[in-house]
């Protein structure tokens, strides 16, 4: 579920060090995505178990657990059951309004976990930042989110450019599916920001009640980094991914950051109730940052829309 990469990522910054004049942005391949995978799986033959109802969440490539993707999928979603201390949730429209369906809701919900591997989106989309002069990345057409399990945690990762990508590790728990970390990286004028978040206790990132109306929250931090997130489920819509169409849980989330970066992202996106994984999301993210030396401030600004191209992973 992309939510999961992008949900909390507020942090763009340039540091002072090794600064250069001129800046520049290198697309990551699809194939090079898939490549590093495999290599991580230790085998480049065996495909990924997959099912257009068990399509995918979101991960990363920093390692995975011994043994069969089933297995692993177990583990996520028995793990953990009972270790969440709770966060803000609640539940405003118990009756949805017009007699709308809501999501499924307690074990239904993510019980059919996804299947690891390569997901590709249509990208639209650019970042830009007014320092030095200002600079500008485009987004390429595709961009890719590959998940891996490892024990009891998801890990998940949007690669976007060489200078950009975000990565969370989520786990299960009674409440839904919880944030435990996510790192953004951002680098301009050959100046990398890596920005590594923990997050509290409780801080979701999919409910297990997905009842229009059902708001929740999450808290994550990064030294003087704060980012909180309010979230809100407003429905169920269809959507269409690779010539089927499927019925996907509508929500959005407002992200606050505040400390030395402050600002707003503010994400909209359409997942699959079973699972979680995102369908097409658009999100728009404002923030202001302390330059260093003291020598004022500067601006961030990204918007990006995207859309899931097949149920399927590559692998």
């Amino acid at each position: 579920m992309l939510a999961l990469v992008a949900a909390i990522e507020l942090t763009a910054g340039i540091g002072a060090a090794a600064l250069v004049s001129s800046d520049s942005a290198t697309p990551l391949a699809v194939g090079d995505a898939v490549a590093r995978f495999r290599a991580q799986q230790g085998s480049s033959s065996e495909p990924a178990e997959t099912a257009a109802s068990s399509a995918g969440v979101i991960p990363d490539t920093a390692g995975s657990a011994d043994g069969p993707p089933s297995s692993r999928s177990s583990s996520f979603l028995t793990a953990n059951s009972a270790e969440s201390t709770g966060s803000a949730v609640k539940n405003e429209a118990a009756t949805p309004q017009g007699g709308q369906q809501g999501g499924r809701a307690g074990a239904e919900v993510l019980a059919h976990p996804p299947a690891e591997g390569v997901y590709v989106y249509a990208t639209t989309g650019f970042e830009t930042v007014d320092a030095l002069g200002g600079a500008r990345h485009d987004y390429p057409a595709e961009t890719t989110v590959t998940f891996t399990y490892d024990g009891d945690l998801v890990r998940g990762r949007w690669d976007v450019l060489e200078e950009r990508w975000d990565e969370s590790v989520v786990k299960r728990t009674d409440l839904g599916v919880e944030y435990v970390r996510h790192t953004a990286y951002h680098e301009f004028f050959g100046q990398a920001d890596r920005r590594d978040l923990d997050c509290e206790p409780g801080s979701l990132a999919i409910p297990e009640d997905m009842t229009p109306g059902f708001s929740f929250t999450m808290h994550c931090n990064a030294g003087e980094t704060h980012s909180s997130c309010e979230a809100r489920v407003l429905g169920m819509e269809p959507v269409t991914v690779g010539g089927s169409t499927v019925q996907a849980v509508h929500t959005l989330m407002t992200t606050t950051a505040s400390g030395d970066v402050r600002g707003t992202m503010v994400r909209e996106y359409w997942s699959l109730p079973e699972n979680g994984l995102t369908l097409k999301a658009k999100v728009t993210t404002d923030t202001e940052s302390d330059a260093p030396m003291g020598a004022g401030t500067f601006n961030y600004h990204e918007e990006y829309d995207l859309t899931l191209k097949s149920l399927q992973p590559l692998s």
